[in-house]
């Protein structure tokens, strides 16, 4: 129900904007060596490490983004109307 009141332009900039900052984290870690949990075998160890060190990494990059949101700096998300 909630979903009804939310503008459909909206959700699919932030779709978008998801989708880059996981693109994003997933070629920053390539060009620092780390590995992605797509380059191993879903539900392996290595996959399980990989995602988790995955996953701190795209946390950090989006309280990152919402920091700076905080502070005034621009949202790129919701400049277009």
């Amino acid at each position: 129900m909630e979903n009804r009141n939310r503008n459909p332009r909206k959700a699919k900039v932030d779709l978008a904007f998801d989708r880059a900052m996981v693109l994003t984290v997933s070629i920053i870690r390539r060009a620092q060596g780390k590995t992605n949990p797509d380059d191993f075998a879903y539900g392996s160890p290595e996959f399980e490490q990989a995602a988790d060190d995955y996953l701190e990494d795209l946390t950090r990059a989006f309280d990152r983004h919402s920091a700076g949101v905080a502070r005034g700096e621009d949202d790129l998300r919701y400049s277009h109307s």
